[in-house]
């Protein structure tokens, strides 16, 4: 991920593959607990609330330390975290952003990550 730094921070800031993971790993975990024991959760059932406070504020917004980066990590954590996500073409941000992949897999949502600019 260092090679995507600074892009918009205004400094570096050393955010691993294994933040990413560990992100992955928290959500697909609070949309387990959402959906109970149903093997699907509906976009408007989900806590979308709750997934971007604890993004910007803990997962990813926990190691930054100034106002203006961390209004970068809440712009692009307010851009993801939508029911529109769900959308099939959803692109996050601006029109030339890649897509969300259609497949729900960890993988599928890593190689998005690798085609961001």
């Amino acid at each position: 991920r260092l090679r995507y730094a600074p892009v918009g921070f205004s400094k570096r800031h050393e955010f691993m593959e294994s933040d990413v993971r560990c992100t992955i790993t928290v959500v697909e975990r609070w949309l387990a607990s959402a959906a109970g024991k149903r093997a699907h959760i509906a976009p408007d059932e989900i806590p979308w609330t709750a997934l971007r406070t604890m993004l910007s504020q803990s997962l990813y917004g926990g190691r930054i330390d100034n106002a203006f980066d961390q209004r970068v990590v809440d712009s692009f954590v307010d851009s993801m975290f939508v029911p529109e996500s769900f959308d099939l073409g959803f692109r996050p941000g601006t029109a030339d952003a890649p897509a969300l992949p259609e497949a729900g897999s960890s993988q599928a949502i890593l190689d998005w990550v690798e085609q961001l600019p």
